[in-house]
C-alpha cells in the first residue's frame, strides 16, 4: 500500500512539473506575442504617419493633441452657431455658413476640422429629418481634395447617411469610392 502511494505521488509531482513548465511556455509565447503586437502598431503608426521607424516624441503626441482639442472646440463653436441660426429658420443661410466654413478648412488644409464640420452637417440635418437636403449637401463634397487618409470619416457618414434615407444610389456611390481607396 506504501508503494502504491507514493507512486502516485510521484506521478502527482512528474504531473505538476509539466503543468508547470506549459504555464511558463505560455506565459513565455504570450509576452512574445503581446512584444509583436504592441511592435506592429508602431511601425504601422509611423508608416501611417509617412514616415520611417521613427516613433513620436512626447511633443509631438502633445502637439497633436493640443491640435485636436482646438479643432474640437472650432468645430463645436462654428457649428453652435450655425445650428442657432439653422434652428432659428434660416435654414439656407445656414447652410452657406457651412460651405464657407468647409471650403475654409480645405483652404488651411484642416482635414481633421473639416471631417468634423461635415458629420456636424449631417448631424443638424437628420436632426431636423430632412433627407433630402442632406443628399444634397454631399454633392457639394470635395473629396479629390481630402488626402487619403482623411477621408474614411466622410465616406463613413455619406453612407450612413444614405442608409438612413434610403438612397441606395448614393449609398452605392459612396461604398464604391470608399473601396477604391
Amino acid at each position: 500500500m506504501m508503494r502504491g502511494g507514493s507512486n502516485t505521488k510521484k506521478k502527482n509531482l512528474r504531473g505538476e512539473k509539466k503543468l508547470w513548465g506549459l504555464n511558463i511556455l505560455f506565459l513565455v509565447l504570450l509576452i512574445a506575442i503581446v512584444g509583436l503586437v504592441v511592435w506592429i502598431i508602431i511601425n504601422s503608426v509611423g508608416q501611417l504617419r509617412g514616415e520611417d521607424d521613427r516613433p513620436m516624441t512626447v511633443e509631438e503626441i502633445e502637439q497633436e493633441y493640443r491640435q485636436s482639442l482646438i479643432d474640437n472646440d472650432k468645430s463645436y463653436q462654428i457649428s453652435l452657431e450655425i445650428s442657432t441660426i439653422y434652428n432659428e429658420g434660416d435654414k439656407e443661410r445656414a447652410l452657406k455658413m457651412y460651405d464657407e466654413e468647409l471650403n475654409k478648412a480645405l483652404e488651411e488644409e484642416n482635414y481633421d476640422l473639416y471631417n468634423q464640420l461635415v458629420t456636424a452637417r449631417s448631424t443638424m440635418l437628420i436632426l431636423d429629418g430632412t433627407c433630402e437636403e442632406l443628399m444634397a449637401q454631399y454633392d457639394k463634397v470635395k473629396i479629390d481634395m481630402i488626402p487619403k487618409e482623411h477621408r474614411g470619416v466622410i465616406y463613413d457618414v455619406a453612407i450612413n447617411d444614405a442608409t438612413r434615407c434610403g438612397d441606395t444610389e448614393r449609398e452605392t456611390y459612396w461604398r464604391a469610392l470608399a473601396d477604391e481607396d
